[in-house]
């Protein structure tokens, strides 16, 4: 952080930063010397994730502040406001959909990007996170990228184990998404593997028996895996996970990978009727075969109980039953959105995505 300050000549910073993360991680001991002696405005957010009403009071501290330099320290939320705050965009409604439309000139405030979690890979990709009216949707333009990222494990020491376990899944979810992913490349797959394997083998022990080894481990992969997602963007997981954390307040890292082990054995099941990657079922049935041979298994099934294994060796629920959730309408009238369950590698219809949500566990 010493080298961005003193090499850009920063006399005035805007940090935007968590409510309580800034000083339980230890980030504020590090950073309140670099920044002495320069004008920091602060800025934090008042709802628990990324909404219109918070990006537009942001916009107006970054108007009459006039920072030279925005530091965001935070979980993926903290991030993905940070990220929106300087952007221009556009609320618009295309064929009955909302979508966020990237409307001006590119940001010319720079942005440094401190995740205090390891999950989202939020400080390495170009989208961010907004809710609009309860629903969540995706700001995706270059424009989004921070300018620069500094990823130090130790800022995650203070996570619980639930947290921790919440966030690592999140990372693993990308991963596995980014490999089956329609959009995945030669590229892509070398960060989504590598994110895979460091989480599969460091995430319960970063929860349950914490050491810096492991939640060095789990930074990396959630890094990596948002590095993946950046040139994929995930699948049809994430989009049934977006509903339940804005409908129902499960964590979206959990959200997520309530249907990833279903989603597995679903998307192994490809033929020719339903394979949606323009490459063919052979390509599919190949990131498939990868992803086994991550979980150490031959069969999808297989699979699928490794990682409903691991959510219980976590003390995570499975299922939506056992988290009180019974109404799955909601989910299905808002989980299919094209942005995502468009690059499913297996045509997903909402009959799919019922039998998934209610069988889950």
């Amino acid at each position: 952080m010493r080298d961005i300050l003193e090499s850009r000549k920063v006399s005035s910073v805007l940090l935007v930063a968590g409510p309580r993360s800034y000083q339980e991680t230890g980030a504020a001991k590090v950073l309140e010397p670099l920044l002495e002696g320069r004008h920091v405005e602060r800025f934090q957010r008042r709802d628990p994730y990324p909404t219109l009403e918070d990006i537009e009071r942001g916009r107006e501290v970054l108007r009459r502040s006039r920072p030279e330099l925005i530091i965001a320290v935070g979980g993926g939320a903290v991030l993905d406001l940070a990220k929106a705050m300087r952007v221009p965009f556009r609320v618009v409604d295309r064929h009955g959909r909302t979508a966020l439309v990237v409307d001006g000139p590119p940001p010319i405030v720079p942005l440094v990007a401190v995740p205090t979690t390891a999950g989202t890979g939020a400080e390495t990709t170009r989208f961010a996170v907004i809710y609009v009216d309860g629903r969540k949707h995706s700001l995706d333009h270059a424009a989004v990228m921070p300018d620069h990222a500094i990823v130090d494990p130790s800022l995650t020491d203070s996570l619980d184990a639930r947290e921790t376990a919440i966030t690592g899944l999140d990372a693993l979810a990308q991963a596995i998404e980014s490999i089956w992913s329609v959009a995945s490349t030669d590229h892509s797959q070398r960060y989504a593997v590598r994110a895979a394997r460091l989480a599969l083998a460091c995430l319960e022990e970063a929860a349950l028996r914490p050491s810096p080894r492991a939640r060095a481990a789990m930074s990396l992969a959630a890094h990596l895996s948002g590095r993946a997602i950046d040139q994929t963007r995930t699948t049809a997981c994430h989009a049934a996970s977006y509903p339940m954390t804005a409908r129902y307040g499960v964590p979206h890292g959990h959200a997520v990978a309530l249907t990833l082990p279903a989603m597995l054995v679903f998307n192994a099941g490809v033929g020719d009727r339903d394979v949606v990657d323009p490459r063919g079922v052979a390509v599919v049935r190949r990131r498939i075969a990868t992803i086994l041979t991550l979980l150490g298994v031959r069969e999808p099934e297989a699979g699928r109980r490794r990682l409903l294994d691991l959510m219980q060796r976590l003390s995570l629920e499975t299922s939506l039953e056992e988290l009180g959730i019974r109404d799955v309408d909601v989910i299905l009238a808002e989980g299919l959105s094209p942005e995502r369950a468009g690059n499913n590698p297996r045509r997903i219809t909402r009959q799919d995505l019922r039998e998934m949500l209610l069988g889950a566990g």
